[in-house]
């Protein structure tokens, strides 16, 4: 008798110990924020500028299927560092973002607003818009000496007074990522009118200098002095090919834009890995541009490879994305950006 009223003791106690514990269960999940204050898609761009980014996104503000196919990438190749970044191209809604840090891969998106990272040849795309406010064109020549990659002040600064040797059109400098050819546009312009051009794209780490070549190194990117974050690169090519704001540039400029982006990837620094990446029915479906850049930095330390571009319907032009990829590569240099690009409007496409 005494060893069954224990037995019954025991099970009535640990009955009333599941009971507590699921009474906790219940409360903590009552008192959980919901997190409505970081909805996305309530957002303006403006708002997302300041935003303080909590540690856990909601998913049902972004693309499932395309957040993992980023990480998926993300993994397969293993950047160092990385950050990638998709945006709905019409309201500028984020869709989906993966970031690495230190061989890891990071649960919080530090890196999207960061900016603090060198813009390398993504500068050219202020270069080429202030060429194009002040009445340049996408055929405009400019003395192309020596190659693209390079920037001494032999390239720069011509013997000749009146230069007759090869030249190169904007079209193709910015294509193809000519420094010196950038970088003489830039001194021709002058400190002024490229800062007024940085600044309406929303790059408020440009700063450009007054020295003649030092503005060389800014309006061609071969420098580590103006930096940007990936949400600021973003944020530019959609307002430079999908919102085109009357206020902040000429129309013209906004479509010879659009063509240079185009030509990038068609004819350009991206044209490799665009065409092993994007299957050949989805560069016939869409148009694509953007721009590359590559550089050394020291804030992670590596080689910093960024694509920044958009892909948008030929048929349904309302449709499109805008598509950012930095890495940071260390010894060995992992998958280029643009390939990473191409396999994501691969992704974004099928959605």
């Amino acid at each position: 008798m005494t060893s069954n009223k224990l037995s019954n003791i025991g099970h009535g106690g640990l009955f009333f110990a599941a009971l507590i514990v699921i009474a906790m269960c219940i409360t903590a999940i009552l008192a959980r924020p919901e997190n409505k204050d970081y909805d996305f898609a309530l957002l303006e761009i403006s708002d997302l500028e300041t935003l303080t980014i909590p540690a856990y996104i909601p998913t049902y503000i972004q693309d499932s299927v395309l957040m993992k196919s980023v990480n998926i990438y993300l993994n397969r190749y293993k950047p160092p560092h990385a950050f990638i970044l998709l945006m709905d191209a019409e309201s500028g809604d984020i869709l989906a973002w993966g970031q690495r840090n230190d061989d890891q891969h990071s649960e919080e998106p530090t890196f999207l607003q960061r900016d603090s990272f060198p813009a390398a040849s993504l500068a050219k795309i202020v270069t080429a818009t202030a060429a194009l406010e002040n009445d340049s064109n996408s055929k405009s020549e400019v003395p192309k000496i020596g190659r693209n990659s390079t920037l001494y002040k032999r390239q720069i600064f011509p013997k000749e007074e009146d230069y007759k040797g090869s030249t190169i059109t904007l079209e193709d400098a910015f294509a193809k990522s000519n420094n010196p050819a950038m970088g003489i546009i830039g001194i021709n312009l002058g400190k002024s009118e490229l800062q007024n051009a940085a600044e309406k794209l929303g790059f408020k780490n440009f700063n450009y200098p007054d020295s003649a070549y030092y503005l060389a190194e800014s309006a061609s990117g071969f420098t580590q002095r103006n930096t940007l974050s990936p949400l600021q690169i973003a944020n530019a090519i959609r307002s430079l090919v999908f919102v085109q704001a009357p206020e902040d540039f000429k129309k013209q400029t906004y479509d010879e834009m659009r063509t240079l982006f185009l030509r990038t990837v068609s004819d350009g620094t991206a044209k490799t890995y665009m065409r092993k990446s994007v299957h050949s029915r989805n560069r016939d479906a869409f148009d694509i541009g953007g721009k590359t850049g590559s550089l050394d930095g020291n804030s992670p330390a590596g080689r910093y490879d960024w694509f920044a571009g958009f892909a948008q319907s030929k048929n349904e032009p309302e449709k499109g994305v805008v598509i950012v990829v930095m890495q940071v590569h260390g010894t060995m240099r992992n998958q280029h950006s643009s390939t990473i690009a191409g396999l994501l409007i691969n992704e974004w496409a099928k959605r």
